[in-house]
């Protein structure tokens, strides 16, 4: 137990003829991390950190995440003008351009009627964005990629 969480190595075993187990060497071996005491069956699995904190062989995803199934179609994409988004959405949300670069370029709040809304873009420069729709209410939000000709 290289790691002093209480869970060995799998790697590292050692067959012994007592009961208990020599020092830094302990009787479960189901640690996938022994390099990093937050690391092991017991532990809490942070939700989509990309890291197996419980060692059950994936990392947790919360259902916030099972939004990014949805998706946004825009269009026209490239645009110079309106951009018309479609998507599961009624009611309002706020609208954020961000460029490349990670910077706002704008925000706004749209309305969605039988799923559908419109953005101009006119005051855009030429460019790559995200546009992230938050809609009202929660803290989930839909995202894709605007290219302003």
């Amino acid at each position: 137990d290289a790691d002093g969480d209480g869970y060995g190595n799998p790697l590292d075993s050692v067959s012994i003829c007592r009961d208990l187990a020599p020092d830094s060497f302990v009787s479960n071996n189901s640690d996938c991390d022994d390099t990093n005491p937050n690391i092991n069956p017991d532990a809490d699995d942070i939700p989509s950190n990309d890291i197996d904190e419980d060692c059950d062989g994936m990392d947790l995803v919360t259902s916030t995440l099972q939004i990014a199934s949805l998706r946004l179609n825009v269009f026209p994409n490239p645009t110079d003008a309106l951009l018309t988004i479609d998507g599961p959405l009624d009611g309002t949300a706020e609208a954020i351009l961000i460029g490349i670069d990670g910077r706002v370029y704008s925000k706004s709040i749209i309305n969605f009627n039988n799923n559908k809304s419109s953005l101009d873009l006119h005051q855009l420069p030429k460019g790559v964005y995200f546009l992230r729709i938050l809609p009202e209410g929660t803290d989930r939000y839909l995202s894709t990629k605007v290219v302003k000709m």
